[in-house]
């Protein structure tokens, strides 16, 4: 039988090899690279991986792709996962949203539960990017529960978004 460490690194080869096979970067929480991951380390990591198109033009698309998991042996009900482009204030997500790059369209699920000790739950999103000069850009994603607002977040995730020229 199977332990879990095993059956999570297989899990990851496997969301690694159909992102890279479908042209998406990959990062997991565990990676270091061009993911930032920041916040309290004792809280809980609901969003264990994302897979993005790291770069593109203007007027092109931009895929994303948020894996979910639940830490807990409890459902976690009525959750929302917001998306935007913006720079990160780690001492307050809130003001990251409240100040977002408004030239770019943000997103917000419906709301979803998370059933206890759930591995996977994916949620993907795809925008084109606006009329906006070549830069690094930092996309947010928030995972927040609806009665509490996104003040009170359950979980963040930030990567780099490259804006090429035209």
């Amino acid at each position: 039988m199977e332990n879990d460490s095993q059956i999570f690194s297989e899990n990851v080869a496997l969301l690694r090899k159909e992102a890279s096979d479908g042209g998406l970067v990959f990062s997991t929480i565990y990676d270091k690279l061009d993911h930032i991951n920041r916040g309290d380390p004792a809280r809980p990591k609901y969003i264990w991986s994302y897979a993005y198109d790291s770069g593109a033009r203007p007027g092109q698309k931009l895929r994303h792709i948020i894996y979910l998991r639940n830490p807990f042996p409890k459902w976690e009900h009525h959750l929302h996962v917001t998306y935007f482009i913006g720079f990160p204030n780690f001492d307050n997500l809130f003001q990251s949203w409240v100040h977002r790059d408004t030239r770019w369209q943000d997103w917000t699920t419906g709301p979803f539960d998370l059933e206890a000790n759930a591995q996977k739950l994916e949620i993907s999103y795809a925008h084109v990017i606006p009329d906006v000069p070549p830069s690094s850009y930092n996309s947010m994603a928030i995972l927040w529960r609806s009665e509490l607002g996104m003040e009170s977040y359950l979980d963040f995730n930030v990567v780099s978004l490259n804006v090429l020229p035209k």
